[in-house]
């Protein structure tokens, strides 16, 4: 049975769907309305913002010149790129708009461009065939199932590689800290933006990619000489892959109106928020639904209200 009817799809509030609008309605349905469907954007530039513009914008034209001629590394000048670039990114007109806050200035956005791109140029990863550099994404897609799917996904990937004739997808993030593997909001954050690029190169190219491999590139110098760039690598398996595509399906029915508690059954589900504080719990009961097949039902719940229900009282009177 199709998720959504005709009627559905043609007065759906947003016309696809991108990883930061889906982790958007998951932190903050408010802000997801007012940025995706109400068009309504804050103009103001934070440092942090032109600074990972032109450092993307930077690996950008290293890596398309690598594609189009193999010695273009030697050939690559790395100071007088990025002085070219932060010129045209931090022009006057750019300067007035960015709130720079208590510790920010243009000469300390300079100064973390220069030492993150170094750190990455002496810490390169390994990369034979480069597919394609900063591709754009908007496409319909399938289930593993190959079950049409309603709203189209958008986005853009920084690196599409070739390992052998696997294809594995490359994201570069600038970051102040590295990520936490132990931390949920981190893996989850990891998780929720691969996923949607399995199916969008998987649409391109005819050919499911393995991995996704997030360049975690620190912006200030290690203090112990320690490596500044990290690979997280998220492997393509199919539970991973369920379980964005079951957030998918919750986040559209949401949105069509379409109840997350099934009056015929009685089976009842939530959306999970694992990038809130404590949002742990939330999401591990969210994959015990979706990797074990957890239900939830109304009577279930009604029944474990009733057991608890004196105690929930107590609890109440006591704040």
């Amino acid at each position: 049975m199709p998720l959504l009817t005709p009627e559905q799809i043609e007065n759906f509030p947003v016309a696809h769907f991108s990883p930061s609008s889906i982790r958007k309605f998951l932190e903050n349905p408010h802000g997801f309305f007012k940025t995706y469907v109400r068009y309504e954007y804050d103009d103001s530039q934070s440092p942090a913002l032109l600074e990972g513009d032109c450092m993307h914008r930077v690996l950008a034209e290293y890596y398309n010149g690598l594609t189009a001629n193999p010695k273009y590394q030697k050939q690559f000048k790395l100071e007088s790129v990025v002085d070219n670039l932060i010129e045209e990114l931090f022009n006057p007109e750019a300067v007035k708009k960015i709130t720079w806050g208590k510790t920010g200035s243009l000469d300390k956005s300079i100064s973390t461009i220069r030492t993150a791109l170094e750190s990455y140029f002496n810490e390169l990863p390994k990369i034979d065939h480069v597919v394609s550099v900063e591709e754009r994404f908007l496409t319909d897609f399938e289930d593993l199932e190959n079950n049409p799917m309603p709203i189209a996904i958008k986005g853009f990937t920084d690196l599409i590689t070739l390992v052998g004739d696997e294809y594995v997808i490359r994201d570069h993030k600038f970051v102040s800290f590295f990520s936490d593997p132990l931390n949920v909001g981190d893996i989850a954050k990891y998780e929720m933006q691969a996923a949607p690029y399995f199916f969008m190169a998987r649409k391109r190219y005819s050919k499911n990619p393995i991995r996704m491999i997030f360049d975690e590139i620190k912006k200030s110098k290690n203090r112990d000489g320690s490596p500044q760039r990290r690979e997280i690598v998220i492997e393509y398996t199919p539970l991973l892959l369920n379980r964005w595509l079951e957030i998918y399906r919750r986040v559209v029915k949401t949105l069509a109106g379409i109840p997350l508690v099934d009056p015929e059954t009685g089976i009842m589900q939530f959306l999970p928020n694992p990038f809130a504080q404590f949002g742990e719990e939330a999401w591990a009961d969210f994959c015990e639904e979706v990797n074990q097949g957890k239900v939830w039902t109304f009577d279930e719940i009604k029944n474990i209200r009733a057991s608890k229900y004196s105690r929930a009282e107590e609890m109440e009177a006591l704040f």
